[in-house]
Parts: structure tokens; C-alpha cells; sequence
């Protein structure tokens, strides 16, 4: 939960918290109306969606070098208009 406001805090799309109920973290929905996002390797993208979406992968791991909170084996990526980080 701390890396997910860390996270948002600094500007990077994410899922945001909902509710921390003992061990179990409640996410915001990440889609349109009642279907999900897509993961990022399931998404056929154009030439320039695919260097935008490329462009901020890098971004975002740069980002979590240089605040050193997340590793490589934490991120999984989603396509929805925009692209968006999800923490696993």
C-alpha cells in the first residue's frame, strides 16, 4: 500500500488503494465501465503507441532505480487508454 501512494505521489498511473482490511489490499478497478484492462502483452499497439508505451516502461523503472523501492520481479504492466503501472 505505501509503494501504491509512493507511487501516486510521484505521479505514475497506478492502481489506487481502496481499503486495507488485515492482510488484504482492495485495489481501484483498472479498465473501462465493467471490462478490464488489458495486459500490455496482449494489446496490439501501433508503431507509436508501442514507442510511447516503451518510452514509459523505461521511465518507470528508471524511477523505482533512483527511488530504490521497487524491484523488476514487482511490476506488471496494463493497457487502457493510458498506460498504467500495476504493482503486484
Amino acid at each position: 500500500m505505501f509503494n501504491l501512494q509512493r507511487l501516486q505521489r510521484f505521479g505514475i498511473p497506478c492502481p489506487k488503494p481502496v481499503l486495507l482490511k488485515k492482510h488484504i489490499l482492495f485495489l481501484s478497478f483498472i479498465g473501462k465501465d465493467t471490462v478490464p484492462a488489458q495486459r500490455l502483452r496482449d494489446v496490439t499497439l501501433t508503431p507509436e503507441e508501442l514507442s510511447n508505451a516503451y518510452q514509459q516502461c523505461l521511465n518507470v523503472r528508471s524511477f523505482s532505480g533512483r527511488e530504490n523501492f521497487l524491484n523488476k520481479n514487482s511490476l506488471s504492466f496494463s493497457y487502457s487508454n493510458e498506460f498504467i503501472m500495476n504493482v503486484n
